[in-house]
């Protein structure tokens, strides 16, 4: 099953103890959206962007049971055609445990949740298309 934006249910904080999250990051999942597959029970929660630049943003990222925090840059930009460029750029170093297979295996996954993400996850324009490209 590929990547969805949806909206975080009831049934979902408790299945994947996002209240632990909420505590950590300080903010409440009243009528938050994520970018989820359920089927490999893989997620990416935007949790923070930094104030003095809003396009660098604090995800965590679930895969293969390991919840990380991914540090990512998102520079974007509207072009002919009602299409909108993405860049992302991967600020997070990564980690030195991770065998090469595992750890390429992760950024695909990384990258398809970011496609799913687009520019805003559930709330990303459906009128545009987007063309999404990743420098990591």
């Amino acid at each position: 099953m590929p990547y969805r934006n949806e909206l975080v249910t009831p049934a979902d904080i408790e299945h994947y103890d996002l209240n632990s999250l909420w505590k950590r990051y300080y903010f409440v999942f009243t009528g938050l959206s994520w970018t989820v597959d359920r089927e490999s029970e893989s997620y990416l929660l935007l949790v923070r962007r930094n104030p003095e630049d809003m396009s660098t943003m604090v995800f965590v990222f679930l895969w293969d049971g390991e919840l990380t925090e991914e540090l990512l840059h998102m520079d974007g930009s509207r072009a002919a055609g009602g299409r909108y460029l993405i860049q992302w750029r991967l600020l997070t170093k990564p980690l030195n445990a991770m065998q090469p297979a595992a750890h390429q295996s992760r950024l695909a996954a990384l990258k398809a949740a970011l496609t799913a993400y687009k520019s805003r996850g559930l709330n990303s324009s459906s009128e545009l298309s987007y063309v999404i490209d990743f420098d990591f």
